[in-house]
């Protein structure tokens, strides 16, 4: 249902699969840190383990609602969770699947990265002037965003105070 519901130009699952895996693995070299903000697999357990061990990286994992193939996987995982707040490049960035348009240190200057939402609510302009983005496929041309591409995109917008 992915094809449909999310509109993704594949002319079926493998297609799309097949796109994905090449597109994470032309952009993730094999001693990359991969943090993956839910929503992994679904459909047929075999095939997800499968793409999960043709993934380059050591991946990070946030869990999203469609994840029950992902759980069963977590020991493949360097560690999986629901949020975390992580520091890079003297930056730091809330991950959740879900947005929040307030999460930890959201008005001391955290980015906020999160997926879910399919590229759904990029024309909303708290999005666009708040310190967060939809680093999901569906918004990334089906491709991982590099930090540096996060933060360029990020650093400019302001942050607003209540």
């Amino acid at each position: 249902n992915i094809l449909r519901l999310c509109n993704r130009p594949f002319k079926d699952i493998q297609e799309h699969n097949e796109v994905l895996v090449a597109n994470w693995n032309a952009t993730v070299s094999k001693g990359d840190e991969v943090f993956y903000l839910g929503d992994f697999a679904m459909g047929d357990y075999q095939e997800a383990r499968k793409i999960r061990h043709s993934l380059n990286g050591t991946i990070y994992f946030i869990e999203g609602n469609h994840d029950g193939h992902a759980a069963k996987m977590k020991n493949t995982f360097k560690w999986y969770k629901q949020t975390e707040l992580i520091k890079r490049q003297e930056h730091l960035f809330f991950l959740s699947h879900y947005p929040h348009y307030a999460w930890p240190q959201s008005f001391r200057g955290s980015y906020h990265l999160f997926g879910h939402v399919h590229g759904n609510i990029n024309a909303d302009p708290m999005v666009k002037t708040r310190r967060m983005m939809d680093v999901g496929v569906d918004s990334n041309n089906f491709t991982p965003v590099l930090l540096e591409t996060i933060i360029n995109n990020l650093q400019y917008n302001p942050i607003i105070t209540i």
